[in-house]
């Protein structure tokens, strides 16, 4: 499983937890001081495309050693975002290391 910082790829990403879904992890408040939100990704079929999994990140309190996976319900995100990935130019040159 790898996980990331959704804003990498999709710097529009925003979540807004009701207070209530962070008690589990002790957050409640000052949720953006306390809460570090990652979402999982996974291969595509595709070599060019991720899947990002943003209808349900995991949010860490680092300083609680506490995490939680949170299912936004009524959200437009899905499990399944497809992100494409910049392939190389083709135009561009290899670039090698000479050791000598």
């Amino acid at each position: 499983v790898i996980l990331m910082d959704p804003k990498i790829l999709r710097p529009d990403y925003s979540i807004s937890p009701r207070p209530e879904e962070l008690k589990v992890i002790n957050a409640s408040e000052n949720f953006e001081d306390k809460v570090v939100v990652r979402v999982i990704i996974r291969a595509s079929e595709k070599p060019e495309e991720l899947y990002l999994n943003l209808f349900a990140p995991l949010l860490f309190n680092v300083g609680e050693r506490l995490g939680m996976q949170l299912a936004l319900v009524g959200s437009d995100y899905t499990i399944r975002e497809t992100v494409q990935l910049n392939p190389p130019n083709a135009n561009q040159e290899e670039v090698t290391e000479q050791v000598g």
